[in-house]
């Protein structure tokens, strides 16, 4: 079993466990962008699997996209081949993830 694998018996635990890898996902050596929950079938109660994907009862759950500032280093225009002047940026390299 990996070591972010964890068996949860609650809804707030599940809550806990997404909040500590959220903010502690570069703590292991691969990248980690969200969390796959998936839902006991034979411990869920019957209200609980009505409303879960019939798939393996497991739903996908992302974490917020990284951001990061980058410094505008200057503004250029490349022309193309009928005359149109397009604007572009050229920005200060950033290591966003991996």
């Amino acid at each position: 079993m990996a070591p972010t694998t964890e068996r949860r018996d609650s809804l707030d635990g599940v809550k806990d466990f997404l909040r500590h890898w959220e903010a502690h996902r570069h703590s292991v050596d691969w990248e980690i962008d969200g969390a796959v929950i998936k839902v006991d079938e034979a411990r869920a109660p019957a209200r609980a699997r009505r409303h879960l994907p019939r798939a393996r009862w497991a739903i996908a759950y992302k974490f917020p996209p990284e951001e990061r500032t980058a410094l505008l280093e200057k503004i250029d225009v490349h022309t193309g081949r009928t005359g149109k002047v397009t604007p572009f940026a050229v920005l200060e390299p950033v290591f966003v993830g991996g």
